[in-house]
């Protein structure tokens, strides 16, 4: 596997593919998984410009939005004297998240 991490990485993602493509592979199961995934990553390299997002000094990962997400939430749910319902929280919730993430009780 090291040799596809540096090609996912540099945003080389039609090298990628090709590499996952030329693959053999032991059973009909992970051939099917590597495929399904070589797809993913064709259906997403635009997504996937990790050299452009670096060089723009944006973050990669999703842990600082999350962590972002659940401070602000958390704030907002957990001030002085609050006692907040499930249906209360939801109400606040779809304020940041109107795809309708479920809010868990740990926000609460």
């Amino acid at each position: 596997m090291d040799i596809y991490e540096p090609k996912l990485d540099g945003g080389e993602i039609e090298e990628l593919v090709r590499l996952l493509r030329t693959l053999e592979t032991a059973t009909p199961e992970l051939a099917e998984e590597i495929r399904i995934e070589t797809g993913y990553f064709e259906r997403n390299a635009h997504r996937m410009r990790y050299p452009d997002f670096r060089a723009q000094h944006l973050f990669l990962g999703s842990g600082v939005i999350e962590a972002g997400c659940k401070t602000v939430i958390g704030q907002r749910l957990k001030q002085s004297g609050m006692f907040w319902t499930i249906r209360g929280a939801t109400s606040v919730r779809l304020k940041f998240w109107p795809s309708g993430i479920s809010v868990s009780e740990s926000y609460i």
